[in-house]
């Protein structure tokens, strides 16, 4: 993480490389693989930092790239959503919310009080019903997991 001030073109450009550039490859061979069999779902992992609604105080310094990277890929997969309709494939980004990983970790230390955050099979249930979906169902939105709670089936 670095802050604007200290961000260098690299770090800005592998921000970009790991959210975005790599979701017009994975996205374009996923929808390849997909349509001939009759459609199928892309969920594509977003951040409550991407949120154009949070606080600026609940972000902290050093998430610019990361928040703006993030951004990019609900647009992305947003607009995406109406170009493959046609093929069956919905596209839909997820938010889920805190999640313990072994990134936040990393970025946090393991004596942050982690009791507010999520363990990584929390955000299953949510996950499995957007995979579900088709052209015909869920897509094109920004799906939020604090928007249905518990009620993913």
């Amino acid at each position: 993480r670095a802050t604007f001030d200290d961000m260098t073109l690299e770090q800005w450009d592998a921000s970009w490389r790991i959210n975005v550039r790599s979701l017009l490859v994975s996205c374009r061979a996923a929808v390849d693989a997909m349509a001939p069999g009759g459609g199928g779902s892309i969920v594509n992992v977003s951040s409550g930092a991407a949120d154009p609604w949070l606080p600026h105080e609940l972000l902290p310094p050093g998430y610019l790239a990361y928040s703006v990277a993030k951004a990019a890929l609900e647009r992305f997969s947003t607009a995406l959503a109406s170009e493959v309709a046609d093929r069956n494939v919905a596209v839909n980004a997820f938010r889920p919310g805190a999640v313990k990983t072994e990134m936040s970790v990393h970025e946090l230390g393991e004596d942050y009080d982690w009791s507010a955050w999520k363990e990584p099979a929390s955000v299953v249930p949510a996950i499995h019903c957007l995979v579900r979906q088709r052209a015909d169902g869920i897509t094109g939105r920004i799906v939020d997991v604090a928007d249905y709670g518990t009620g993913w089936g």
